[in-house]
């Protein structure tokens, strides 16, 4: 499990330390009983959001409906630009990452109408904290160097000591310790002159993981134990536990098992007392690790199974995939390679875009077929290892081009800005000229007259040169944004080519090979379990690649429609049947309110991928037992259709993207149903291609209502 650092320290600005947010809140909570309504309880109930934020992200997100609500009874500049805020941070911490950025955005335009130069920075630099958490730090170094531009005007100190440290985060993401060790040593510095304890702790904890990353163990343990020695006079339990955490990954890095322990068993206490139970599992993980490393396996398997369970309680799938791998290599060390097979397979289920663990999960199952003489399983999983390790290559190649061309783009800029400079002064020197001449003409008339033709004709010339330049611009902008969406589309191909696609045939592989032993081993108490499996995850398979076959084909232009009367009834009722199957696992009742005599002129095949998606998206997210109903409203100029369900539902924020191009907006269903995303984006370009429009209409927990129409006069 990762090492954690302190990101996002200028969360420091608005929230208290874990240790105080519960004085903190209970006195705004008696503030907000004694006011009257009104701004100033908007305001309150705002502040109690936002003070809830890291401690109980429920409650804060019940005060942030309670403030939205009072905003509509009494809308005001000021506690919208708040709110939008606070509901970003809110975001930020249940890692919406994208819709937290929009929120921020939000907040940020509104306080622009204010005029806070104040909170605009601060605002700035937690969008740059948005981007770290989501590893794009291009980006976040941007937005944080806005930030400090904004700061140095107003004088901050605190948010400018916030933003070093939040920029050495991201320069040690990057790998550049140099540089991450003088933004946190200036953010150290600050944090001193202000004498603030318990940033300056932070930042001693980050600059020990630096020193760490270094091999500069000794450095470090003396940097965590001034952090350690300030949590322990102020009594921040959360910090301290962190540190302790930290100090045994020091020790366990010089080989120091038994010091390892201590610290790690340390920390583990400090937060099973303290109850934060991602500490719990992390240090348990830790102290597992230890003892693997010590070649004790069942001690070992102990804390990595404490430690996968509370992951599992707690919904950390990153720690989940640790802990499994980790007990996989247990159970290949000791021999049991059918149980580390399991948890082997188990990870690489839940692994999603981490493609090292992906690439060490490979290498173990590879390893074990071979010790357990199945060469040709240990063939294949050998052939993954190298597509994996060829695609981390890849990956790390881009990055340096990425930089490369980073660096050609600024050169660009700087060349751009030269050239304007230019052009202002040839401007300068050609309205002088034209004074001067001007000046002549006053006093010689003829000579006036030529002038002045000159100048209209010069002026001529110009227009016809800025209107070329402008055209020329034009042409680069489109070329611009085409090369861009290509780029998108690409992406999202390898992207689903890369995980999508694989993940499934890895599953295949898995069960088909689970199946086989059993049936070997004449065992056929889960012959049929297997069977279920492989049917669904090679049903989806199917389904994902035929998606991806007219995705691709759409995208390229080489799908064309062609219009043909079509009953509708009948067209439905195929697709229906194809499907019951599924519908039946779920005993999910489908009904079509459409009349059989129902004609409309349409691309059959085009039609039938739209039915086929929103079909099976309704039956995804459809819990057992319920019911769908398709139906047709003909209307004078076209006909609307519509797939219902009293499913789960969507909620409003993720409506808002839903159907945005090349969004490929995925999630699971209410039988962990997977998915690539590419349903809708067909479906809406398809309903685009036959003439028509598409909508949903959606309440969480009662149900969605995807709608789309055909006109009756087919468009050339």
């Amino acid at each position: 499990m990762k090492s954690i650092r302190l990101i996002s320290l200028i969360l420091a600005v608005f929230i208290v330390s874990f240790v105080n947010a519960q004085s903190k809140i209970d006195s705004l909570k008696i503030e907000l009983h004694n006011v009257s309504s009104g701004n100033s309880e908007i305001s309150l109930l705002i502040d109690i959001a936002i003070q809830y934020v890291d401690v109980n992200s429920d409650s804060a997100f019940e005060y942030l409906i309670s403030a939205k609500s009072k905003l509509y009874e009494a809308p005001n500049l000021f506690n919208e630009a708040q709110y939008h805020m606070a509901y970003g941070l809110y975001l930020t911490r249940t890692n919406s990452i994208d819709s937290a950025i929009h929120q921020l955005k939000t907040s940020y335009g509104l306080f622009f109408e204010i005029d806070s130069l104040q909170r605009l920075a601060r605002i700035k630099s937690l969008i740059g904290n948005c981007f770290d958490e989501s590893q794009k730090y291009d980006s976040a170094l941007f937005y944080y160097n806005v930030s400090l531009k904004m700061t140095d005007s107003i004088e901050n100190k605190s948010l400018l000591a916030a933003n070093y440290n939040n920029m050495g985060n991201v320069y040690d993401g990057l790998g550049d310790y140099e540089n991450a060790l003088n933004h946190y040593f200036s953010a150290l510095s600050l944090f001193r002159e202000l004498k603030k304890h318990q940033e300056i702790a932070i930042a001693l904890n980050n600059i020990a993981l630096i020193n760490i990353n270094l091999n500069n163990i000794d450095k470090s343990i003396s940097f965590l134990n001034e952090a350690i020695q300030i949590n322990i006079d102020y009594d921040n339990m959360f910090h301290l536990c962190m540190n302790y955490n930290n100090l045994g990954i020091a020790y366990k890095t010089i080989h120091d098992y038994e010091n390892a322990l201590q610290f790690f068993t340390s920390a583990a206490s400090i937060a099973d007392k303290a109850g934060f139970e991602m500490f719990t599992a992390q240090s348990n993980h830790s102290i597992g690790s230890v003892f693997l490393l010590k070649n004790k396996y069942e001690l070992a398997l102990k804390y990595f199974e404490k430690s996968l369970s509370m992951c599992r309680e707690i919904g950390i799938v990153e720690g989940e995939v640790f802990n499994l791998v980790n007990i996989g290599i247990v159970y290949s060390r000791t021999n049991d390679y059918i149980s580390a097979k399991k948890y082997f397979l188990t990870a690489l289920d839940l692994v999603q875009n981490d493609l090292r663990t992906t690439l060490t999960i490979y290498e173990e199952l590879f390893r074990l077929n071979e010790e357990s003489g199945k060469f040709n399983e240990a063939v294949v999983y050998y052939k993954l290892y190298e597509s994996v390790k060829d695609s981390l290559i890849n990956i790390e190649n881009t990055i340096l081009l990425n930089e490369i061309q980073s660096k050609y783009e600024s050169e660009q800029k700087e060349l751009e800005n030269q050239k304007l400079k230019d052009e202002n002064k040839l401007q300068e020197f050609v309205i002088f000229r034209q004074r001067i001449l001007v000046f002549i003409a006053a006093l010689i008339a003829s000579i006036a007259i030529l002038l002045l033709i000159m100048i209209v004709s010069i002026r001529k010339k110009r227009k016809e040169r800025i209107a070329l330049l402008q055209a020329k611009n034009k042409l680069i902008s489109e070329s611009s944004l085409q090369l861009k969406e290509s780029n998108t589309t690409k992406d999202k191909l390898f992207s689903i080519i890369a995980h999508d696609l694989r993940s499934p045939f890895t599953s295949l592989l898995g069960f088909s090979s689970l199946l086989k032993e059993e049936a070997e081993s004449g065992n056929f108490e889960n012959v049929v379990s297997y069977s279920q499996q492989l049917s669904s995850v090679a049903t989806n398979t199917y389904e994902l690649i035929d998606n991806l076959l007219n995705w691709t084909r759409s995208q390229q232009n080489s799908i064309k429609p062609n219009p043909n009367p079509l009953n509708l009834f009948e067209l439905v009722s195929k697709i229906v049947q194809s499907i019951q199957v599924k519908a039946n696992e779920k005993k999910i009742s489908i009904i079509t309110n459409i009349d059989e005599t129902t004609e409309v002129v349409a691309d059959k095949n085009m039609l039938q991928v739209i039915f086929r998606n929103l079909l099976s998206n309704a039956l995804k997210f459809t819990y057992n037992g319920g019911k769908i109903t398709i139906e047709c409203e003909e209307k004078p100029d076209l006909f609307v259709i519509s797939v219902a369900d009293n499913g789960e539902g969507i909620e409003s924020e993720i409506m808002d993207n839903l159907f945005l191009d090349n969004s490929g907006y995925s999630t699971i269903g209410t039988e962990n149903e997977q998915g690539s995303g590419l349903g809708l984006m067909l479906v809406k370009d398809f309903a685009q291609r036959i003439g028509g429009t598409i909508w949903v209409e959606s309440t969480p927990e009662k149900g969605s209502i995807f709608s789309f129409t055909i006109p009756k006069v087919v468009t050339s």
